[in-house]
């Protein structure tokens, strides 16, 4: 049997976010973020702009080697001019890596890791000073507080499906609708502390 690794070669960009330029209309693409993004948001006073999503490291063969590395939740950020990546991509489940940042998820994790974890996230909202942003994890039932290194800034438990999010900055509130509850939680976000469900009609 003959090797042909070294004669095959391919390249296959992801087009993450496409940007568009309204006075010409036209388009240029910010690629290879991640596989699935969930939610976007420009970053105050920066321009830039971040996308959380799911990443499956789809270069790993066989089941075997991707039973834990199946997905991963990241957060990218790129040049809302360019496209530009101007960070790469990094883990939001940085305690289930057996070496942080980029190594691979570990074999098995406690019920206090599994609980920190955020799953399927949805909603994306920047503080309004642009240093830290809230994620909803709808898969996980919680809200993260984190930033662009990754670094969990607090893990904030939630009603059931959280996916949209509304900051309201000068009140220091962030609402999160529970869209399997059928609730709207109220948080603190001076203490990231919910405050309260109230529930739909």
């Amino acid at each position: 049997n003959h090797i042909w690794d070294s004669l095959v070669t391919w390249n296959l960009n992801e087009a993450d976010a496409a940007i568009i330029n309204t006075s010409d209309l036209s388009v240029v693409y910010a690629k290879d973020l991640l596989n699935i993004d969930m939610a976007i948001a420009v970053q105050p006073g920066t321009g830039r702009v971040a996308v959380v999503g799911s990443y499956g490291p789809n270069e790993k063969r066989f089941e075997s080697s991707a039973r834990i590395q199946f997905a991963r939740i990241r957060v990218a950020s790129f040049d809302s001019v360019t496209g530009a990546t101007t960070s790469g991509a990094v883990d939001l489940n940085q305690h289930l890596l057996q070496f942080p940042p980029f190594q691979p998820y570990k074999a098995s994790v406690t019920p206090a890791e599994r609980h920190l974890s955020i799953s399927d996230p949805r909603g994306l909202v920047w503080n309004p000073a642009g240093t830290s942003f809230y994620v909803a994890g709808m898969g996980s039932n919680n809200i993260v507080k984190s930033n662009l290194s990754a670094a969990r800034l607090a893990t904030i438990d939630v009603g059931q499906g959280p996916t949209g999010l509304a900051l309201d900055g000068p009140r220091s509130r962030l609402y999160c609708l529970n869209r399997f509850d059928g609730t709207v939680s109220t948080i603190d976000t001076g203490s990231d502390v919910e405050l309260g469900r109230v529930s739909f009609f």
